[in-house]
């Protein structure tokens, strides 16, 4: 199987660089790379020292979007325009710009994507850097940073997210599908260039819970990578 790690990016410039890291840390490493931003936007570092399977697109904000039917919100419009791109005999892993994921995460995705048409992770971890809140979510999900299609289920996904009629049963009779990988990931929230997200964190919202010390959960997860985001944020 040839995998093809897809990620939209830009307006993060800092944080992009990790997001690198990661991508070059993994066991499996993928067959190739598509990185997706608007075509005046920073990177974040130079094309020069991605990867020899990165290949970056730059999407003009005049015309994303067009050919695409329904109703597409504009995050929706950045998904479909990277997955655009994909080779079509690969397998597609979204690795979000913004978000930590483990050495083994390819490799496990792969192996889920050897018995199924769509993965996600089993366990959604999400750390704010600038508020020092947690959430962990044993619930099943699909968050995008989480997906992993395998060959040729890529059409159908973009024909179902163009459709804002088609409900769930319709997508489930589509694909065999299990949302529970346990890859290796967390989603970073509010990072050093990234909106206040202060809407996620209302007082009354017990999911989200006050770290012991500033990133302390966080290391608890993810062990010494925990300090680059310490970094990042002085």
């Amino acid at each position: 199987m040839k995998l093809c790690v897809v990620t939209p990016t830009g307006k993060r410039p800092r944080m992009f660089p990790l997001c690198v890291r990661w991508v070059m840390q993994q066991h499996r490493p993928p067959d190739e790379w598509i990185i997706s931003l608007g075509k005046d936007e920073d990177l974040g570092i130079s094309e020069g020292l991605l990867p020899s399977y990165a290949r970056v697109h730059r999407w003009n904000p005049d015309t994303i979007g067009q050919g695409m039917t329904g109703e597409v919100d504009g995050t929706t419009k950045y998904y479909l325009e990277v997955l655009r791109q994909a080779p079509p005999d690969h397998a597609i892993v979204w690795f979000d710009d913004d978000d930590w994921y483990g050495p083994s995460y390819l490799s496990v995705v792969e192996r889920e994507l050897q018995r199924v048409d769509f993965t996600g992770n089993g366990l959604e971890r999400r750390y704010c850097l600038r508020t020092h809140r947690w959430m962990e979510i044993g619930k099943p999900g699909c968050n995008t940073g989480a997906i992993g299609m395998a060959p040729g289920t890529v059409p159908k996904w973009i024909e179902w997210a163009q459709d804002n009629t088609t409900k769930w049963d319709f997508f489930l009779q589509w694909f065999k599908i299990d949302l529970r990988n346990g890859a290796p990931r967390v989603s970073i929230k509010n990072g050093p260039t990234a909106p206040t997200w202060q809407h996620l964190f209302p007082p009354a919202d017990h999911k989200w819970k006050k770290d012991a010390a500033p990133f302390a959960k966080l290391r608890e997860w993810i062990g010494p990578d925990a300090s680059l985001y310490e970094e990042l944020m002085r």
